[in-house]
């Protein structure tokens, strides 16, 4: 009795050990992933404990930087070539996720990287290997701007495996929504707000109105739907908003030549203007192969939209009311905005968050791991392979501008939305893909990724 009793304890020291270490395993690798996607600063912002959205100081981007150097210190040599067309297999991370999960192994930064891909020119489902490809530009990465990771030669933003696997997460619910971030006032604010702007008087000095539009409005509601709050996919979006509106209103300087703040096409309108500005992704034709395996997928290029056009193309925004000059202004941020994403990668990142969905739908709705037979169940999975999770931005202190002697209030509105869905159903079939499957197979004895 005794030695059985000492058998069963010792069986259950061990199974509590082997416990212990999976729960250890499991808690680093979520911590390890926070501390990949930088949860201090995301796009040069930070989010205090209250949810409170401000400016990174240059300490928080001094600490990103130091984490992000080391996670790019060590990138396989063949890894940091730049490629036209890099090969990155998604049943390949699922085997070593597993393997890293199982052994307690830290996961490699360049999984964490997808490899170094800045973008998505083919999904392509293989049956006979089982695999899902991703295929694109690549190379190695090293920090930028603002905390996002960037490529060595291009300063293109580099896709991160946490944003696809909350794109795949987010199109796989049973009823999934569309992605959107907005900054706004308070309702029942903007009410007391147009009461103040039409009794304001002639002459009054600028920084005086502007301080008691910022006291009337308080601080504006972030809202974040479709991807979780706290995720790292929301904080990018929520970052590049944040940084529209700045320029938008002339807080910051725009790094680049030719994107005059909004003021600058202000000509004497009335007191208490609130343009609205939307970024969303626009895509020439998507196209597949007859059999739906292999699809060819366009760069996503972001537009800018007032809030009236936004309305006009089925976008949910507010009163829809037109403000004149913010058209003008929308129109240069759209043509202007690839060099904006590259003197400000956050621009690029909210790009590729775009790309990335528009994958997952494209992976989901077609049911391609599925037809492929390629397990990625631990991309789908948020127990067994967790996400990073940040604290969520809830709340942004108000900024206003007043110009034209006082007689014109300005505080910027609007948001971001990703609606993949709509892309997906302009796609087009093209009997030449099919031949692409067989050109970009993984090279012989490659896990995950090739070039």
């Amino acid at each position: 009795m005794i030695v059985s009793g000492m058998r069963k304890l010792g069986w259950r020291v061990g199974l509590r050990g082997l416990v212990g270490l999976w729960i250890l395993s499991f808690c680093s690798q979520a911590v390890f992933a926070q501390q990949f996607v930088t949860g201090r600063a995301v796009g040069g912002v930070v989010v205090d404990a209250g949810g409170l959205l401000g400016q990174a100081t240059p300490a928080d981007l001094e600490e990103v930087r130091r984490m992000q150097a080391a996670a790019s210190s060590n990138i396989p040599e063949p890894m940091q070539a730049k490629v036209p067309l890099r090969k990155v297999s998604l049943a390949g991370i699922n085997r070593a996720l597993q393997e890293a999960l199982s052994t307690g192994r830290p996961i490699p930064d360049e999984i964490y990287c997808l490899g170094g891909l800045q973008s998505v020119c083919y999904v392509i489902a293989d049956p006979e290997a089982k695999d899902i490809l991703l295929v694109g530009p690549g190379e190695g990465w090293k920090p930028g701007t603002g905390g996002v990771l960037v490529g060595l030669t291009t300063g293109r933003a580099v896709m991160l495996l946490d944003d696809l696997v909350v794109a795949l997460r987010t199109v796989s619910r049973p009823q999934p929504e569309v992605i959107t971030c907005s900054i706004n006032p308070r309702a029942e604010k903007l009410t007391e707000l147009e009461r103040f702007t039409r009794g304001m008087p002639a002459n009054v000095a600028a920084e005086v109105v502007a301080a008691r539009i910022e006291e009337i409005l308080g601080p504006q509601e972030v809202t974040v739907t479709g991807v979780p709050a706290d995720s790292h996919f929301a904080r990018v979006l929520v970052a590049a908003d944040y940084r529209m509106k700045r320029i938008g209103l002339g807080l910051d300087r725009a790094p680049v030549a030719d994107i005059p703040p909004f003021t600058a096409f202000v000509r004497g309108q009335a007191a208490g203007m609130m343009p609205r500005w939307w970024l969303v992704p626009e895509v020439t034709t998507l196209r597949h192969d007859p059999d739906g395996l292999v699809w060819e997928v366009p760069e996503v290029a972001v537009k800018t939209l007032t809030e009236t056009q936004f309305l006009g193309m089925g976008g949910r925004g507010g009163a829809g009311r037109s403000v004149p000059g913010a058209e003008r202004w929308a129109e240069v941020m759209t043509s202007r905005y690839d060099q904006l994403a590259m003197a400000d990668p956050i621009f690029d990142q909210v790009r590729n968050c775009m790309e990335l969905s528009l994958v997952a739908a494209i992976l989901v709705t077609h049911r391609l791991p599925e037809r492929a037979g390629a397990d990625i169940s631990l991309l789908l999975d948020e127990d067994r392979f967790p996400r990073a999770k940040l604290q969520p931005a809830t709340k942004v202190p108000s900024r206003s501008v007043v110009v034209r002697s006082g007689r014109s209030a300005l505080v910027a509105c609007g948001g971001v939305e990703i609606n993949p869905w709509s892309i997906l159903a302009q796609a087009e079939e093209n009997p030449e893909l099919r031949k692409i499957s067989s050109e970009l197979r993984m090279g012989s004895g490659s896990d995950w990724w090739s070039n």
